[in-house]
């Protein structure tokens, strides 16, 4: 049986030991609508908190990628880079 059950924002107590926060900005650009799967590119920066209870530290990176297909589009060639500090 499902149960609906009020959150209430003063007592996030569904967060076991307090609450933990992954932060993340992302931009994407294609040259047109139509395109936009066979031809684009990402930048994407992020941040996870300190997770104290099991000793894990807070950590950040970024990711640039990026594919491009051809007149045909039968083969799309792509790059990932990702940087984790």
């Amino acid at each position: 049986m499902w149960a609906l059950r009020v959150i209430r924002w003063d007592n996030l107590e569904f967060f076991d030991g307090g609450a933990e926060f992954c932060k993340y900005a992302h931009i994407g650009w294609s040259p047109t609508k139509a395109d936009r799967y066979f031809k684009n590119f990402h930048f994407m920066a992020w941040h996870v908190d300190e997770r104290e209870k099991v000793g894990i530290p807070s950590s950040h990176g970024m990711k640039i990628a990026a594919n491009w297909s051809f007149d045909d589009k039968i083969w799309v060639y792509g790059v990932r880079v990702r940087l984790t500090f």
